[in-house]
């Protein structure tokens, strides 16, 4: 089997990864995919999100059984996403012993302190390249729109034979020599912003070819290499609340960061570098939204960096899909990649919007990404409504007279660990489904709600989400796993309402009787199935039905 790497660089790269597993929890996606991201900003917001959703994605998949795979028919979670380990996850750039020494600025790691007194017209020439803020910021913290700094530092930390023996590096360069067949046996597909800072320096860094492509450990011979390389290049595509104070601040404090007025500029600037170079992609994606909506108020970097979601990235991960997708010639010359824009005719998104193929016979990939995510929302949408009210509530009249609940966890295993409601199974819900399907839903929502921020400046009509029935406060991390949304309301909840599309409006107890009720006889070997397999399923089995029922999916 091909060996397929994501690797998100920056900010953006790790937005991009975390759109990539919403979509293989929905089922479309690769069959394996390995993921790791590079950010010095260990405290990174988009970070810390992107590594939390992954590690749910796993634990949910470990519980799912045939549900997740694929080759029995397994329809949500197929793709087996893994990492080289929690603490390898993300490569810092810097190691402990750099950090711990408090050598992480520029001037330090370039020796800029003895080149002023043993080297006086070397110092004057980086005094010409760098400003004295530049050479004084901390670098732990990202690169904040200054790619110069990042592709040095990185270009440094890669030439040091010791980062091969660190993760994730470690398992990416033994998963390359474990290859035995011929070229292109790995696809590696790098995702970084050109506009900012760690995704712009990064992506040419490793895009480099003698960094992976032509790597011993890769290179086969002239023109062939185990690896093939795609990249997507991520032009301006959003904007943040500026805060003149706030930037005032930082700046005063001799902080460098990366400017939203600066994009256009830094983008042009790193387009005439990718036209000159010849770099080792195979193929590469430029992907870009005009309408720059804002995704967060401003910040240098850490915790506060949080962006939210936008549906270029979503594209963005689809086009690592359709790159793993294609069959790389051994024999075609690194001198003549191919270039792919995603691009679109109007200001509507909607279900049929996102680019899935490269002709008109690929149409069929597109209905096939718009009823498992819409699957995928109404399966989440039922779980967080009607389900949580059940788990809620074991002993109350609803839960007792269900027909699934008798059906499915009936007296004979009641208050047993095969019963859904036992306390182990209620903890696996509330620890990694409950917030994995609140994320899912949140992610979808915030992408439909980029348009209605109230601005008078021409915007894309995003017909995805209904988003005023979902709650900010209530899909957040930490809200209360037990509690059932609050939107919940019996024969007053709309569950059709929810997707912007015309469709039957159904309320949840008809959803309920006719869709859920329905998906008990679907369950085959119930007695060999886990309590929560079997939950999922028959919640999965019902979102299929309503969607098949419900949406026009093109064939």
């Amino acid at each position: 089997m091909k060996k397929n790497y994501l690797i998100g660089i920056g900010g953006t790269g790790a937005r991009v990864i975390e759109s990539a597993v919403y979509l293989c929890a929905a089922g479309y996606g690769p069959e394996e995919l390995k993921i790791f991201l590079i950010d010095p900003d260990s405290g990174n917001g988009n970070l810390n999100n992107t590594k939390t959703v992954i590690k749910r994605y796993q634990e949910c998949r470990k519980r799912l059984g045939a549900l997740a795979d694929r080759k029995n028919g397994g329809r949500i979670f197929t793709t087996r996403i893994e990492i080289p380990s929690d603490d390898g996850l993300v490569w810092g750039v810097f190691s402990s012993d750099t950090k711990s020494g408090q050598a992480t600025a520029l001037k330090q790691m370039i020796g800029y302190p003895e080149m002023q007194t043993q080297a006086k017209g070397l110092s004057q020439l980086v005094d010409l390249l760098f400003t004295q803020e530049e050479l004084k910021s901390e670098l732990t913290e990202g690169f904040r729109g200054h790619p110069s700094i990042g592709a040095l530092t990185m270009s440094a930390a890669m030439s040091d034979e010791k980062v091969f023996e660190t993760e994730p590096w470690k398992s990416f360069f033994k998963d390359l020599e474990s290859l035995t067949g011929g070229p292109s046996e790995m696809g590696v597909f790098l995702v970084g912003s050109i506009f900012g800072g760690t995704g712009a320096a990064g992506v040419p860094t490793f895009a480099h070819k003698k960094t992976l492509k032509e790597h011993d450990k890769a290179k086969l011979g002239e023109n062939k290499s185990r690896i093939a390389l795609g990249g997507a290049l991520v032009l301006p595509y959003f904007s943040y609340e500026k805060d003149p104070k706030k930037e005032q601040a930082e700046a005063s404090a001799g902080k460098i960061f990366a400017k939203v007025e600066e994009f256009a500029l830094a983008t042009k600037a790193a387009l005439s570098f990718y036209s000159e170079k010849k770099l080792g992609f195979d193929q590469i994606y430029f992907i870009g939204d005009s309408s720059s909506y804002s995704v967060g108020n401003f910040a240098t970097g850490q915790g506060a960096q949080k962006n939210n979601p936008h549906y270029i990235e979503m594209i963005t991960a689809l086009a690592s899909f359709d790159f793993y997708d294609q069959p790389i010639s051994a024999e075609k010359p690194l001198e003549s990649p191919m270039h792919f824009i995603a691009s679109r005719k109007d200001n509507a998104i909607t279900w049929d919007s996102f680019p899935v193929g490269r002709d008109s016979t690929d149409i069929g990939k597109q209905g096939d990404l718009k009823k498992k995510l819409i699957s995928m929302t109404a399966l989440s949408y039922s779980y967080l409504t009607y389900g949580l009210s059940i788990l809620k509530e074991p002993k109350g009249p609803e839960a007792m007279n269900a027909t699934w609940r008798n059906q499915l966890f009936g007296r004979g295993i009641r208050d047993t660990e095969k019963d859904i409601f036992y306390d182990t199974n209620q903890g696996d819900l509330e620890r990694y489904f409950t917030p994995f399907f609140k994320n899912y839903i949140y992610w979808l929502g915030s992408i439909s709600d980029l348009h209605e921020s109230g601005s008078t400046e021409p915007s894309n009509d995003i017909r995805l989400l209904v988003n005023k029935l979902i709650s900010a406060e209530d899909m957040a991390d930490g809200s209360d796993p037990k509690k059932p949304l609050p939107f919940f309301g019996g024969k007053d909840t709309k569950i059709g309402n929810l997707i912007k599309e015309s469709s039957n409006s159904m309320d949840m107890d008809t959803y309920v009787a006719k869709y859920i009720t329905g998906a008990i006889a679907t369950i085959a070997n119930k007695d060999q199935k886990g309590p929560i397999e079997k939950m999922i399923e028959l919640f999965c089995s019902a979102s299929y039905s309503f969607c098949n029922d419900n949406y026009t999916i093109k064939k």
